[in-house]
């Protein structure tokens, strides 16, 4: 097990000093390799959960800011259907007191 964790440097001094046979050699490198994987592999899915887990923040946020505005859009909706009535009976009311061409007249001053 020391062996696989020793830094390459040191694995080849070692095996240089103290020969092994291809096939143990060939074993011990396929075994390195292996938790070397393990290890990427894990790092992989670290930062993958982190992603994830980043990515379900940013979308909660955004989910939230959206509802807000359409909230206040709504509210905005609201707000202009009722001065768009109140437009409309100040229009009928000019209209009526009046007349028809000094209340377009009127209306389009008050528009400015």
């Amino acid at each position: 097990d020391e062996l696989l964790d020793m830094p390459n440097p040191e694995l080849r001094r070692y095996l240089k000093a103290n020969r092994m046979s291809a096939k143990d050699e060939k074993a011990l490198k396929e075994a390195r390799r292996r938790k070397k994987n393990r290890e990427y592999a894990k790092k992989a899915r670290s930062k993958r959960l982190a992603k994830q887990s980043d990515i379900r923040a940013t979308h909660s946020s955004v989910k939230s800011e959206n509802e807000r505005l359409r909230g206040e859009v709504a509210t905005l909706k609201a707000a202009n259907s009722t001065l768009a009535s109140k437009m409309d009976r100040l229009q009928a009311f000019l209209t009526q007191h009046l007349g028809p061409e000094k209340a377009n007249r009127a209306v389009v001053k008050l528009e400015l």
